[in-house]
């Protein structure tokens, strides 16, 4: 058996296909994998190839076309094959099994009429479609209408060590980080820096019904520090606020030494929160129905205002009886993330004799 995939991203991030791919690949060594990108991967096992799309196309137009004709012309020399992809596009002409795979939705809002028309026959064509989460299934069915038989929530396989760290190990992120005081995080990114100035608001009422020496990370991913916060100069408790630029060498340790992380930032698999879960970090996040429909009762929600916000700081700074039933919902919720089942179910599905 064979197995073709076409990746759209995978440089400096997580692709989720990718990562059950590489899994399966080190389980299937009777499997051939034949993987399409622009960029090489590293660190691929012996059962796996790579082609090289060049030129790349530049829009999703013109990936149509490498889909209709080269693609095509690899496939149909070969027997016994599959395909997957993340691109939202099938190989029309082929008559082979092919899947569809979406981690975000980007696919949802896409606006060129030509490309849009492609999709949606793409959507009919595919023998089924996998989904990294179910308000993705969902949302993908009532916008197409869709049959729910052909979608399959698979959810996604977390990277990373899941042991949660050590008091000492804690203690020394913290003495590097803050001093060694105990902080609330905040994740900033483009779709959360709006709801700063709430944090900030609500954390200097934590200071004042509290008298505590907890101090608040704002924590950059790819956000600038400048102008994000306007007049900070003359915030109140700025010496008590600490910047951090999130990279892939902090971000492990900064959320497992928090307190508890604040994450107001729209889903992407593989995201901040869930390194929070499998530290066993409380987590308040935005009251929606997409992290409702995530999260369960793993974390609490609030609404984006100042009261609400600081709200749920006070019950986290109080209330330990609070933070343990949200680790064992926490410990409950990433049982369907576990990578190896994630990966099993992909193949359960598109294998073929």
């Amino acid at each position: 058996m064979q197995i073709a995939a076409h990746f759209t991203q995978y440089k400096d991030t997580e692709n989720p296909l990718l990562t059950s791919l590489k899994i399966l690949s080190e389980k299937h060594s009777e499997v051939k994998f034949i993987f399409f990108v622009d960029t090489l991967i590293d660190g691929l096992n012996k059962n796996c190839t790579q082609v090289i799309i060049s030129p790349k196309p530049k829009n999703n137009l013109l990936l149509f076309f490498w889909y209709k004709f080269k693609l095509y012309g690899f496939l149909k020399k070969r027997v016994k094959i599959v395909f997957i992809g993340d691109a939202g596009l099938v190989c029309e002409q082929s008559s082979i099994p092919q899947y569809l795979f979406f981690s975000k939705e980007n696919f949802l809002k896409e606006s060129n009429p030509v490309f849009k028309s492609k999709f949606v026959d793409s959507l009919e064509k595919t023998m089924k479609i996998f989904t990294t989460e179910n308000f993705l299934a969902g949302a993908l069915q009532k916008e197409y209408n869709l049959p729910v038989e052909k979608i399959e929530p698979i959810f996604h396989g977390l990277s990373g060590k899941t042991k949660v760290y050590s008091h000492a190990t804690i203690e020394e992120i913290k003495t590097t980080y803050t001093k060694g005081f105990d902080y609330y995080l905040y994740s900033i990114t483009n779709t959360s820096k709006e709801s700063t100035l709430h944090i900030l608001k609500a954390f200097s009422q934590l200071k004042k019904m509290q008298k505590t020496a907890m101090k608040l990370v704002l924590f950059l991913d790819d956000v600038p520090e400048e102008k994000l916060i306007p007049d900070f100069k003359n915030y109140k408790y700025r010496d008590e606020v600490i910047f951090i630029k999130q990279d892939v060498n902090n971000r492990r340790n900064i959320v497992s030494a928090s307190n508890a992380l604040f994450y107001f930032s729209e889903y992407q698999t593989n995201n901040i929160a869930f390194v929070a879960l499998q530290q066993a970090i409380p987590i308040v996040t935005v009251d929606n129905d997409i992290n409702r429909s995530i999260f369960g009762e793993a974390v609490l929600y609030t609404a984006t205002t100042d009261k609400a916000i600081t709200e749920k700081m006070q019950w986290l700074y109080k209330d330990e009886a609070l933070k343990n039933n949200l680790t064992m919902a926490s410990k409950e919720l990433l049982k369907k993330y576990d990578a190896t089942k994630v990966a099993e179910h992909l193949y359960n599905i598109i294998h073929i004799d």
